[in-house]
């Protein structure tokens, strides 16, 4: 199983959310994701350390299991991950024959070893992401900007930028490239402490438990 490895910024409001647009105006490529959080009734999965996502992304519906956040730097998150595409005939049968742990992709079932097999999975959460990725290169490192407009239940609007790291000792060249483009831009730098399904749950009204 890979590791995730992001920065993960809180860009605060629609306004600094334009202005990092801006800088990457050109060659943008923008996608809209349905991202639905399952659980079952007890938060087994949320309890073992364990988030559920099914995603619909253009004409692709994918799900992966994430394990807890284990890093300690401010901004970075590194979570166990492990992502299984659906055809659209399993993507249906899951949606709408109901969800267990043994229904799932064999792969994302190796991930989930201390969680019940056959209780029911429910959706507990929904938002919908439009992303817009930019690809930008920060003292010689490759990077993909994944800028994040998400819109919750409760009808709120959040903006975020995620930017994925290869290896974890990239960090602080990468962050440093980071503030340097938010220094130009006139956005403040804010670390993202929450992860999107901890968001999402408390703007539903809901309180998981377990580390999410």
């Amino acid at each position: 199983m890979q590791n995730e490895i992001e920065i993960k910024l809180n860009l605060l409001d629609k306004n600094n959310y334009n202005k990092l647009l801006k800088q990457f105006k050109d060659n943008l490529k923008e996608i809209r994701q349905e991202n639905y959080f399952f659980d079952t009734k007890d938060w087994d999965l949320s309890l073992a350390g364990w988030t559920l996502r099914i995603r619909k992304e253009n004409l692709s519906t994918s799900i992966t299991a994430k394990g807890a956040n284990t890093a300690t730097q401010n901004g970075l998150a590194i979570r166990p991950e492990i992502t299984s595409l659906l055809s659209p005939t399993e993507a249906e049968r899951l949606f709408n024959d109901g969800i267990t742990i043994s229904s799932l992709p064999r792969s994302i079932i190796d991930a989930l070893p201390n969680c019940p097999r056959e209780k029911p999975l429910i959706k507990r959460v929904y938002f919908l992401n439009h992303r817009i990725i930019a690809g930008d290169i920060i003292n010689g490192i490759p990077l993909c900007f994944e800028i994040d407009n998400m819109e919750y239940s409760d009808g709120s609007l959040e903006y975020e930028l995620e930017v994925e790291l290869s290896d974890k000792k990239d960090y602080l060249e990468v962050m440093a490239g980071i503030e340097s483009i938010f220094k130009a831009c006139g956005i403040p730098v804010v670390f993202q402490k929450e992860s999107k399904f901890a968001r999402a749950l408390r703007k539903g009204g809901l309180k998981g438990k377990g580390n999410l």
